[in-house]
């Protein structure tokens, strides 16, 4: 929504990783493993997807959105190292509990990779709503891990974005916490 809103290249480790997982069996089955049990991806293949992604033309040319990254410190060190210096680094604060929520509700198509949510954008046909799986990723269990793993990581991430770092509240419509991150795009106080 905020890349597309401002004409910025949206950039997904996610997204990455399934496209790199195409074109190499061994990262696919090395990143299901990952998803599956709640543990990070291995710096060593996120970091050089994200890095060669940012330094093509369209995100030079039009900036980029991060979506879900850096997470760690060596992922921070990586942007630092490369000297992409984010205008705005947006910390998503929502409780575990609702985290658990929100994700149970995600749901994926097998055939196309389309992403849903049921609650707040659920399938338009039916017969792509029947076909709908919930990704082992967004089970409770592994989503409480991730969680855990979020919070040891948050601190360092705050202290190394301080200058930039805007705190968005989840607990209303996503059109509020679009207006929100639009103001300070807008609008910057850093």
């Amino acid at each position: 929504m905020v890349a597309d809103g401002f004409g910025l290249v949206l950039v997904s480790p996610q997204t990455l990783l399934l496209e790199e997982a195409k074109k190499q069996p061994a990262i696919k089955i090395k990143m299901q493993e990952c998803l599956e049990s709640g543990v990070e991806i291995p710096d060593e293949i996120l970091l050089r997807l994200i890095d060669e992604r940012i330094r093509q033309s369209d995100c030079k040319l039009n900036g980029w959105v991060l979506d879900g990254f850096p997470e760690s410190e060596s992922q921070v060190n990586l942007l630092k190292a490369m000297r992409f210096k984010p205008s705005l680094v947006c910390v998503f604060e929502q409780g575990i509990e609702e985290s658990v929520r929100k994700l149970a509700q995600r749901r994926v198509d097998p055939l196309t990779g389309e992403l849903f949510n049921l609650e707040i954008a659920p399938p338009k046909q039916e017969s792509q709503a029947i076909r709908l799986v919930t990704k082992k990723e967004d089970e409770e269990e592994v989503v409480r891990k991730r969680y855990e793993t979020w919070n040891t990581n948050i601190t360092m991430l705050e202290e190394n974005f301080k200058n930039c770092l805007l705190s968005v509240t989840t607990d209303r419509l996503v059109e509020q916490v679009f207006e929100q991150i639009k103001e300070a795009i807008e609008n910057p106080i850093f």
